[in-house]
């Protein structure tokens, strides 16, 4: 199992082997075993557009308790605050 800590939370998981095609997309599933998240997918998109590349971000965070369920809604801010950040580094 692959561990980490997040927000001061212990979480240990299984990650299944990434799914990637090139060049249209990328996904992950994570399933827990320990911590307040019952399992994590998660991933990107990408298309041809405007002589750039369109990017879309999707990721859907299962709760395994009320705990798991407040971590979702502040991982939610982070991630999207984070992505932002990125993106907009590369225009």
């Amino acid at each position: 199992p692959v561990k980490a800590v997040l927000f001061g939370l212990p979480l240990e998981w299984r990650e299944e082997p990434f799914e990637f095609l090139e060049p249209q997309h990328y996904w992950v599933r994570r399933r827990m075993t320990r911590g307040p998240l019952r399992e994590f997918n998660g991933g990107m998109r990408f298309a041809p557009q405007n002589g750039g590349t369109r990017v879309v971000v999707q990721s859907e965070f299962h709760p395994a308790s009320s705990l798991g369920a407040a971590l979702v809604h502040a991982l939610w801010k982070k991630t999207r605050v984070d992505c932002l950040r990125l993106f907009r580094g590369l225009e």
